[in-house]
């Protein structure tokens, strides 16, 4: 058995029609809703609510530590399910574009990390600076000027954080990933007996895009990184988002690709991406 772990804030309808998608083939879900969201889980649509446990205990704030944190809880939940083998991360806006098979995975971990260096100024600079809000909306105007206050003391000083504790290298990309028990396992493990990771990090911009690759990738599990996390992604600004709302015209790039999943999906901008989708599944 498969487990998903889905964090959402929005269309309850999709996110009822993923979850269905997921529990006709056997699997469970654990679902994470944004406290700020307009809807609960009394108003989604479940073929088998027996298979789904759903959580909402975090208001989600961009850059901030509160996403990272309802993972970490899916995780710990997820994993005491002796029955599940093998976990994927994904958001409440995937679709799902070929149904992994647990069996065809094995140990692998699919997930894209790249080694953080020097020249890589961003994700430097996000390290090197301390976020003095892990619970807000980093993009916010005042969050933004405080905390470029205090990184000009902290270069002042020669007080900028130059790595993460414990780790030979820092590695970052984005938190959609799926891996096997034994690896999730090592994760929260590894977390939990090395307080000062986390210390590091909760306090780091867009912490999840550190957190996972970080530990995987100073592990011996590195080995079984594919590189790829078979998420299909636009990072341009299209349809009034970034990343893109896919539509129509990301099918053939979906379908001729080695995907799992596609995100983001929006009900309406998306609505004949997922007919085609849909069409694709059936006649395969």
């Amino acid at each position: 058995m498969q487990g998903f772990l889905i964090t959402a804030y929005r269309e309850p309808s999709y996110l009822s029609d993923l979850i269905n998608q997921i529990t006709a083939h056997g699997d469970r879900v654990w679902l994470h809703i944004d406290r700020k969201s307009s809807f609960t889980e009394h108003d989604l649509s479940l073929h088998a609510p027996q298979s789904v446990e759903v959580l909402q205990r975090y208001s989600i704030k961009w850059g901030g530590m509160s996403h990272l944190d309802a993972i970490i809880l899916l995780m710990r939940h997820a994993l005491t399910s002796r029955n599940a083998s093998y976990f994927h991360i994904i958001s409440g806006q995937d679709a799902i574009v070929r149904y992994p098979s647990a069996d065809a995975l094995g140990d692998t971990i699919l997930m894209n990390a790249l080694k953080v260096t020097p020249d890589d100024t961003v994700a430097m600079r996000r390290l090197e600076q301390y976020n003095c809000f892990p619970n807000s909306d980093t993009r916010k105007k005042m969050v933004r000027a405080i905390n470029k206050i205090v990184f000009d003391i902290q270069r002042k000083t020669v007080h900028t954080r130059t790595h993460i504790p414990g780790m030979d290298d820092t590695y970052k990309g984005v938190v959609w990933s799926s891996m096997p028990r034994l690896a999730m396992q090592f994760v929260l493990d590894y977390n939990d007996e090395h307080p000062e990771y986390m210390k590091f990090i909760r306090h780091t911009l867009i912490p999840e895009e550190f957190f996972l690759q970080s530990i995987i990738m100073n592990s011996p599990l590195k080995h079984n990184v594919t590189g790829s996390n078979e998420r299909y992604t636009d990072w341009t600004m299209r349809n009034g988002s970034l990343p893109a709302y896919l539509d129509e015209t990301d099918y053939h790039a979906i379908t001729e690709g080695n995907y799992l999943f596609a995100r983001k999906i929006d009900q309406t901008i998306s609505g004949g991406l997922l007919n085609l989708l849909y069409k694709s599944s059936i006649s395969a």
